[in-house]
């Protein structure tokens, strides 16, 4: 397998429309990075820089450590697996898998050998005779990715793979992904807008916005210290809630004032939030660090607004005057449309955020 660099790499369009701006990107052998973002990010253009399928403006791009950025596709020792299938209509499930293998002459012993292999990797010896439109979306799905492992590639490519299957095959094909790696030991690069499926699949998750890397790290690592707002809002479902407060000290005490409650800030954030003192910040919460006051009091107080039972929990939605969030409780918590609710915050685990850069605020 090989090792993917990607150096200052950026990609302008006729017109100077940017699409993906100073990308550096490093991903190593045999390594599943997955690149995740909103529609329009740039993270498909990265891809196609790395397949050869879209020119590169600036920077330099590296397979195995020889610079590839003139090399062809054909050349580049890759193999994508494409968001719609792309499979050949007339030609059997066989046939599929072996066609780049007999453009580029292969001997047919060999290719039966390679494509027998892939099939029995991918449970679908069975398949072998029939034609695309025989398929199920799933089935199709893996006869691609089968035309990708008969190639025996350096690095895989794969380009929302998983968006057009339905919500249960997903998640099978999700696992059978993962498994797939961890038996070829690939270097595989993966790109979605899901970040429940980054989060499952990926060693390391490269989060992009409007052209422009935002966070590189693995998923835990994004989870629990995101570097700002917009990371911390992407990553994570249900996602994470903001509230907008004024940080105020009184009585020796550090307040987080959000207009209705008021959250005594203690912990890690206790020293350098006295610099902001007199400022507003973001105060970011997980809606499974909102934890239920049954007796009210001090805390965060909502109105509920919806409520969403989900069998082993219960997602909550309640609102401020200000804000609305999202809460995770145990399905032993009975709520009504309505009704007046607390939660306390573990402080912990919340994370302040500079009002003006959005950038996570070092405790």
């Amino acid at each position: 397998m090989a090792t993917v660099e990607l150096k200052n790499i950026g990609k302008v369009y006729e017109g100077g429309v940017r699409a993906v701006d100073n990308a550096n990107i490093t991903v190593n052998d045999r390594e599943f990075v997955v690149l995740v973002g909103p529609s329009g990010c740039g993270k498909t253009t990265t891809l196609r820089m790395v397949a050869g399928l879209e020119d590169i403006t600036e920077g330099e791009l590296y397979i195995d450590g020889k610079m590839v950025n003139d090399v062809p596709p054909k050349d580049r020792d890759i193999a994508m697996v494409f968001q719609n299938y792309a499979l050949y209509p007339h030609m059997t499930v066989y046939d599929n898998m072996a066609f780049g293998l007999k453009i580029r002459k292969y001997p047919k012993a060999e290719i039966q050998q390679r494509v027998k292999e892939a099939a029995q990797i991918l449970d679908i010896e069975e398949l072998l005779e029939r034609k695309p439109k025989a398929l199920s979306g799933g089935q199709r799905q893996r006869v691609a990715v089968g035309r990708a492992i008969v190639r025996k590639p350096k690095v895989f490519l794969f380009d929302e793979p998983l968006s057009n299957l339905d919500a249960k095959l997903r998640v099978q094909m999700r696992a059978e992904i993962s498994a797939l790696h961890t038996r070829l030991q690939a270097t595989m690069i993966y790109v979605t807008h899901d970040q429940v499926e980054a989060m499952t699949m990926a060693d390391k998750i490269v989060v992009m916005k409007n052209g422009v890397i935002q966070q590189i790290g693995s998923p835990l690592e994004l989870y629990n210290h995101p570097a700002n707002r917009f990371v911390a809002g992407f990553i994570g479902s249900p996602p994470m809630n903001f509230l907008t407060c004024a940080i105020k000290e009184e009585g020796g005490k550090l307040i987080a004032d959000e207009g209705e409650s008021r959250i005594e800030i203690t912990g890690r954030y206790v020293n350098v939030m006295k610099s902001y003192v007199g400022k507003e910040v973001v105060f970011g919460v997980r809606p499974e660090d909102l934890i239920y006051s049954e007796k009210g009091g001090e805390g965060i107080h909502t109105h509920v607004d919806v409520i969403e039972p989900l069998g082993a929990e219960i997602h909550v939605y309640v609102s401020t005057k200000k804000h609305q969030m999202i809460a995770r409780v145990q399905p032993t918590v009975q709520f009504k449309v309505g009704d007046e609710a607390v939660f306390t915050a573990i402080l912990d685990r919340v994370i302040f955020f500079d009002l003006e850069t959005e950038q996570a605020i070092q405790a």
